[in-house]
C-alpha cells in the first residue's frame, strides 16, 4: 500500500498518523515497513524521507523497530520492546510536539522519540505499508485493520 508517490501530506500538517496491523508468518527473508514516507523504494533503508515501524526477520522475526530518516540523519532499528505476530496492536506515529520529537506509541504506550528536525515541515508524505520478501517457501503476510490519519490541513 502506497499513494503512487503523491505526497499529500506535509509533515508540519501532520498531527498523528495510526496503523492497526498484524502480521503472519515473518520468516528470515522478509521485511515489513509501515508508516510513512517520502518516494516509495523497494529498499526502505533507500528512502529519504521515513517515519515507520519496521520488521526485520534477518534481525528477528518477531520484534518491532522503529526508524525515522530526515535526510540528514538516518535513525534506524531503533528498539520498541514489542513483538508482532498473529494479534492485532495500535501502532501511532505523533508528531504533535514537532519534528524534534516524534513520538512512537503501540497500543498507547510511548516506546521511542525520535528527532526528525533535519526536514522541512513542507516535505511531502504519504502513507506506507511494504511487506517484501527476498527468497524461499514462505508466506509472509501483514494485514491492516485500520489506517487514520490527523492532519492540519490548509487549503
Amino acid at each position: 500500500m502506497y499513494q503512487n508517490d503523491v505526497l499529500p501530506y506535509t509533515l508540519g500538517e501532520l498531527i498523528d498518523v495510526e496503523f492497526i496491523a498484524k502480521v503472519a508468518a515473518i520468516d528470515t527473508v522478509t521485511t515489513l515497513v509501515f508508516g510513512l514516507a517520502s518516494a516509495r523504494n523497494d529498499t526502505p533503508d533507500s528512502v529519504s524521507y521515513r517515519a515507520w515501524f519496521r520488521m526485520e526477520g534477518s534481525a528477528s522475526l518477531t520484534a518491532v523497530v522503529c526508524e525515522t530518516d530526515d535526510n540528514v540523519t538516518a535513525r534506524e532499528d531503533q528498539a520498541t520492546g514489542t513483538t508482532l505476530a498473529a494479534t492485532y496492536k495500535k501502532f501511532l506515529i505523533d508528531f504533535s510536539q514537532g519534528l524534534s520529537k516524534v513520538g512512537f506509541y503501540v497500543d498507547g504506550a510511548l516506546v521511542k522519540t525520535l528527532d526528525m528536525s533535519g526536514a522541512a515541515a513542507t516535505q511531502g508524505m504519504q502513507l506506507i505499508a511494504q511487506i517484501q520478501k527476498g527468497s524461499g517457501t514462505g508466506v509472509p503476510s501483514v494485514t491492516i485493520g485500520r489506517v487514520a490519519v490527523r492532519a492540519r490541513l490548509t487549503y
